[in-house]
Parts: C-alpha cells; sequence; structure tokens
C-alpha cells in the first residue's frame, strides 16, 4: 500500500461519550474508524488491466453508434432512388432517426441514473442489434421509416458509455484515455465508409445488403456484457455499498493493486456530521453488527437520482446546463449537417455533370433551383464517391489527436472554442467557386479535423462536470438538446442544400460560432478535478 494511498485514507476521528458542555476541558474518548471514499479507491486502483478492458468495451458501443450514423447519409442517397423520393422525402428518413434520438437521450439517461449505467446499456445494445437487423429485411419506405426511427430512440442511449467509463479512471488518466475512447467512432465510420464501397461500390449489391452487414457488429457486441461490471459510483448513489466494494476489490484484484485500508464511505464529511450529531454511541454498536453498512447515512441528496430539476440546484449548474444544451443543439447540428452535405455535394456535384452542366467540378456559387434535371436519372453514389468518403471519415482520427494535448495544457473550455471558432471560420472556404472535388475533398477533411476535436472534448467535459446522482440525465438531455439539432439538419443539409449551397453551409458557420462563445462562458473548468457523487 502506497504512503499516498494510506494517506488519502486516514482515519476518521468521532467522537463519543461527551458531556452536555464541549470545551477543551470536557472528558471524552475517541473512536478510530479508517475509512476512504469511492474516488480515494480508484485513485489507488489507478489505471491497469480493469480499465483498459473497460475501455475496449466503451470504444465498440460507441463504434456501433458510429456505424449507425454513418449509415445514414448513404442509405439516404439509395432509398431515394429505389423508391424514387424527391428530396422531402429523403430528409423524412434522416429525420426520423434523430426524432426517435430526441426521445431517447433522456429517457436512457434517467435509467440509467435510476437503475444502473450496465442495465441501461445492455437494454440499449440489444434494442439497436434487432432494429438494426430487422431494418435490413424491411418491404417497403413506410416500413424502413418506423424501424429506423426506432433504432434512434434505442441508439441514443449509447451516449451513456461515456459516462459509464468516465466512472472507473482515476483523474490524471480520464481526459486523454475518453478521448481515446472515442477513437472507436473513428473506427465505426470507417468500417462503414469501407463497407459502402465494397458493398454498394465494387459489388453492386442494393441497400439491403448493406443494412444486414452493418447489423453484424452490434449483435456480436452483445457478448462483451457478461465480462462488465456495475458502476461502483452508482452502487454508491444508490445505497448499496457492498456491491460498490465488491467491484472495486475486482478491479484492485486485476490492476495487481490494493484498497485502501478501512471501510467504503459515501462522503466523508457525512459520517462526521453524523458522528457529532449525538448518536455517536449507537454508530459504534450498529459497526459491530452491521460492518461497512452501518457507515451509510441515508440522504435524500444520496437516494435522488435522475431529476430533470436537479441540474438547475445551484445557479453555477443551472448555467453550465443551459450553455450545454446550446452547444450540444449546435454543434451536433453542424456534426450531423456536415456528414450528410458531404454525401448530397458528392451527389450534386454528380448530376450537374450528367446533365452537362459541369465536368465534374464543385459550384456553390450557381442557383441549383434554375437547372432543369432529367428527374429519371436519379444518381447513385460512385466508387470514386466511396472513396473520398472513406477519407473524410478518417479526418476525425487526427482531430481527436489534436485535442489530447490540448484539453490538458489549456483546459477543457478553451480547446472547444479555439477549435469551434476554427471550424467555423473554416466552413467558408465551401463558398469558393469554381472546385474540383478533390479540392472539396480536402476542406471536408480539415473541417472534420477541428469540429471531432471540439466535439469529443464536450463528450469528455459533460460526464465530468455533473456529479455521479444526476450524470446520466446531465448527459442524456445535453444528448436531447443535440437531437433538436439534428432533427433540423436534414432539411438544411439536403433540403435548402439543393437550392444554395452557400445558404445551407453558412448556417452551420454561424452555429459553430455560437459554439465558440458559449465554451469560453462555460463557468466551470474540469481539468484535473475529482468527480463528484452527491447531486
Amino acid at each position: 500500500m502506497s504512503f499516498l494511498c494510506y494517506m488519502q485514507s486516514r482515519a476518521l476521528r468521532t467522537t463519543s461519550g461527551m458531556s452536555g458542555m464541549r470545551n477543551a476541558e470536557a472528558a471524552h474518548s475517541e473512536t478510530v474508524r479508517e475509512v476512504y471514499t469511492v474516488e480515494e479507491a480508484i485513485e489507488c486502483i489507478g489505471f491497469g488491466r480493469f480499465q483498459l478492458k473497460m475501455f475496449v468495451f466503451a470504444g465498440l458501443l460507441w463504434m456501433v453508434e458510429s456505424m449507425e450514423i454513418m449509415l445514414v447519409s448513404v442509405l439516404a442517397v439509395a432509398v431515394r432512388c429505389d423508391y424514387d423520393l424527391d428530396s422531402w422525402g429523403e430528409s423524412v428518413l434522416t429525420l426520423v432517426m434523430f426524432v426517435g434520438m430526441f426521445f431517447g437521450a433522456t429517457f436512457w439517461g434517467v435509467i440509467a441514473d435510476k437503475f444502473g449505467r450496465k442495465k441501461a446499456l445492455l437494454i440499449v445494445s440489444i434494442c439497436v442489434s434487432l432494429s438494426s437487423l430487422i431494418s435490413a429485411f424491411s418491404p417497403n419506405y413506410i416500413f424502413l421509416v418506423i424501424i429506423r426511427g426506432i433504432l434512434g430512440f434505442s441508439i441514443a442511449g449509447g451516449g451513456q458509455t461515456v459516462n459509464f467509463y468516465a466512472e472507473f479512471l482515476p483523474i490524471k488518466h480520464r481526459g486523454y484515455t475518453t478521448l481515446l475512447v472515442l477513437l472507436f467512432y473513428v473506427c465505426g465510420a470507417l468500417v462503414e465508409a469501407v463497407l459502402a464501397l465494397l458493398l454498394m461500390g465494387y459489388a453492386g449489391l442494393n441497400w439491403h445488403y448493406f443494412l444486414a452487414f452493418s447489423a453484424i457488429p452490434s449483435c456480436l457486441f452483445l457478448l462483451y456484457f457478461k465480462f462488465i461490471p456495475e458502476s461502483p459510483r452508482y452502487y454508491l448513489v444508490s445505497n448499496q455499498i457492498p456491491k460498490a466494494k465488491k467491484v472495486l476489490e475486482q478491479a484492485a484484484k486485476q490492476n495487481g493493486k490494493s484498497l485502501p485500508p478501512g471501510e467504503l464511505v459515501f462522503e466523508k464529511e457525512s459520517i462526521m456530521l453524523h458522528a457529532l450529531s449525538g448518536d455517536s454511541h449507537s454508530d459504534t454498536e450498529a459497526s459491530d453488527s452491521e460492518g461497512a453498512d452501518s457507515l451509510i447515512i441515508p440522504d435524500e441528496n444520496v437516494t435522488s437520482r435522475g431529476k430533470l430539476k436537479d441540474l438547475f440546484s445551484t445557479k453555477e449548474r443551472g448555467i453550465t446546463t443551459v450553455l450545454l444544451w446550446i452547444i450540444f443543439f449546435a454543434g451536433t447540428s453542424g456534426f450531423y449537417g456536415l456528414i450528410l452535405a458531404t454525401t448530397e455535394l458528392l451527389a450534386i456535384t454528380d448530376e450537374l455533370k450528367t446533365e452537362n452542366v459541369t465536368d465534374g467540378t464543385y459550384l456553390p456559387c450557381i442557383d441549383h433551383k434554375s437547372i432543369p434535371m432529367n428527374s429519371s436519372q436519379c444518381q447513385l453514389l460512385g466508387i470514386d464517391d466511396y472513396i473520398k468518403l472513406v477519407w473524410v471519415n478518417a479526418a476525425d482520427a487526427p482531430g481527436i489527436l489534436l485535442a489530447i494535448p490540448l484539453i490538458e495544457k489549456i483546459g477543457r473550455r478553451k480547446t472547444m472554442a479555439v477549435e469551434f471558432f476554427l471550424t467555423g471560420a473554416s466552413f467558408f472556404l465551401f463558398f469558393i467557386c469554381p472546385i474540383s472535388k478533390d479540392v472539396l475533398t480536402a476542406f471536408v477533411f480539415l473541417v472534420r479535423v477541428l469540429l471531432n476535436g471540439s466535439l469529443c472534448t464536450l463528450w469528455v467535459y459533460t460526464p465530468e462536470v455533473y456529479p455521479t446522482a444526476v450524470r446520466g440525465i446531465g448527459l442524456g438531455s445535453s444528448s436531447s438538446s443535440a437531437r433538436i439539432g439534428a432533427m433540423l439538419t436534414p432539411f438544411i443539409a439536403e433540403v435548402l442544400l439543393r437550392k444554395s449551397i452557400r445558404a445551407s453551409l453558412g448556417i452551420y458557420a454561424g452555429l459553430f460560432l455560437i459554439c465558440a462563445v458559449c465554451s469560453l462562458r462555460l463557468p466551470i473548468e474540469t481539468k484535473k478535478r475529482s468527480l463528484e457523487d452527491k447531486a
């Protein structure tokens, strides 16, 4: 046992047998108890084999979600041609998924806070795998729209993975390892782009096969839950301290470490106040018969979990919540907008080439409404387009790697502010006219680097700023706000884009500049900050 861990779990001295007179001359006896908190236990356990197991778990779940999000942009174009849809019909397919995500995000946040992170994520994963597989056998457009809406509701709970993973991490490793987990999101997008290239590009298969193969990872992922424990922090705030200690013991054993000496408690301050309340002798007697459980003081703030009102329990937390809702709304709208716009821009450029309007160059400066298009010629993405999608999705990786040193050097808030500002400014590069498709791809690559770094930092910051009792609903409500922005995205990135490219992309530029301002206004910096538990 290291000296630091021992000092972190130093004995809590409580006073018993005191007389009514509290002065220096009063005779009293002292009972010494060694106790430690879950934060101290996690710091002692450190980062090791156990955290690596959780790292892979969180990463794979993010990968599954990423594949489903990336799939939407390719699926929308293919379904439009298959069912002869106009731009509004194409948008509905995308919209219904985001509507489902809007209702699902807060719902799953409440479930995670009230019933546990693992249970919530297991139900989410089962629903995602089933709805993803069923959608591959959709007999018509209406059925596909309904099942994709159910999928959206289910997959919205995947964001709770970040909370789940962060609750096992010591302060030193929490920031950068959470960002590294998000690299799996990049892998998921790349896998989906490569699948589209191989199945729909080279093999010429339809979107039914594409969906079927895309569902395989989510089905296989269910096997991983057998090796994953529940969060000890959830057990702690739900007054299940023996289970919390058991999980910590398993983690310590796998890491080759030992827990601090003594008994696990919710917080040392509660024990001290309880000891000085006049019932010290009864506590001492209870400790002989109940062990660790005697040190849990029932408290409304401990047992109250997953309540939206607690996000506004203090002025500081209320301001944080509102600003995060704005950032999630604007940032996610732009993120999904860029994903959908990329395939639309490539498709529009191909259509204009087919109509002999251009030689295949990107022209954001022309009025697309005035160009007569041959409705019988629905242009699917070509092999070259799928290859470009692979490249632009690869841009997310350097974006995360760029954010890793920044969040530890200048902090979470400034990292988001700088990268959101540069993202908004970079959107004006799409106004240049004309440019080749290769240059367009390079511009999208640059914007994805900056945008992904800022959004990933946002996902690191949010679980850190909320206590365990409301961490699920804090992230869930923020994610719901994001889905409102995402619901507007199809009409901006698909409908408006086909009328005016500059108007559509200009909206996103403005949204990212708003994100930059709001990031600077966040009242709390979470760099090197311990996770709180009490609401």
